[in-house]
């Protein structure tokens, strides 16, 4: 997409009608240009991050993978980050990393419950981070799905608080 913008850019084309051509945003295709315009063809590619190198290696998250899903610990039905760390040679908040990253939720790493039906696509990302890009991680539970449901106050079968009256006033429940 990079360089269909440059392209695009070289018609003498504006911004916001490159952006509707290769189907991008004004403000991205800026963004390429400017970059293009600063660093000529190099400035294409991806840059430098910021941060410090990576420690653990593609080989090593593959092999934790891998470890966790097919073998169980001594004595344990599953690997606890720290049984995993000192098996690996890694720090336990790494394990933790790429449990995270690759879908390896708890129940997942249990052998009665993990399907061993190949790597799913989230998990083949992790391992794999040139062959697919990895969409953005959900945090929390989508809004409507489980969950107590929402606290009505002042409203008859309701649950918390006390009953309010109709002008916001708290009801007594003395006479």
């Amino acid at each position: 997409m990079r360089c269909r913008i440059i392209l695009a850019c070289a018609t003498g084309a504006s911004n916001k009608d490159v952006a509707e051509q290769v189907g991008s945003t004004p403000h991205a295709v800026g963004c390429w240009r400017a970059r293009f315009v600063r660093y000529r063809i190099a400035g294409l590619g991806d840059m430098p991050r910021p941060g410090g190198p990576r420690t653990v290696t593609d080989d090593q998250v593959a092999a934790v993978v891998t470890k966790t899903l097919e073998s169980t610990p001594k004595n344990a039905t599953h690997w606890s980050t720290r049984s995993m760390a000192k098996e690996m040679g890694l720090s336990q908040s790494s394990v933790s990393r790429i449990w995270r990253r690759s879908a390896c939720s708890r129940a997942g790493r249990r052998p009665s419950s993990c399907r061993r039906t190949g790597p799913t696509p989230r998990r083949a990302a992790v391992l794999h981070p040139a062959k697919g890009r990895q969409g953005p991680r959900r945090r929390h539970a989508p809004v409507g799905r489980g969950g107590p449901g929402p606290v009505l106050h002042g409203v008859p079968g309701g649950r918390g608080g006390a009953a309010r009256s109709p002008s916001g006033r708290r009801r007594s429940s003395r006479s």
